[in-house]
């Protein structure tokens, strides 16, 4: 095989490659940021161990010996599954969402701070 033949089909190959180097990097992000739903989790703050156990449809159990226990582990949970949602609401009451969403947001924003809720709370 010619060098010409060769930098034709490493030019053709190039489109591909970055193609799947563009989809690792969207991906593995993405990947890594999903909850840990199983094995164990070492936390300051506990009185006690607690134990986080799923359905087959990822509803949680919360079991924990004491109710301060009880509701960090609600926490925790939360922190899993919502994390988004929660983020989501902040940037809403702070009038902030067009720095996530875009100018589609902005109107949202305007309210927001025109009634200065942030401020408020």
């Amino acid at each position: 095989m010619g060098a010409p033949r060769r930098v034709a089909l490493a030019l053709l190959a190039l489109p591909f490659e970055l193609l799947a180097l563009g989809v690792v990097a969207v991906a593995l992000p993405l990947l890594l940021s999903l909850p840990r739903l199983d094995g164990t989790v070492a936390v300051t703050g506990l009185r006690e161990p607690i134990l986080v156990e799923r359905d087959a449809f990822g509803i949680p159990t919360i079991r924990a010996a004491n109710e301060r226990d009880l509701y960090f582990g609600l926490g925790f949970v939360h922190a899993q599954d919502r994390l988004w949602q929660m983020e989501f609401h902040r940037r809403l009451g702070q009038g902030r969402l067009a720095e996530i969403l875009g100018p589609a947001a902005l109107p949202s924003d305007r309210l927001m701070r025109t009634l200065g809720l942030y401020r408020r709370a």
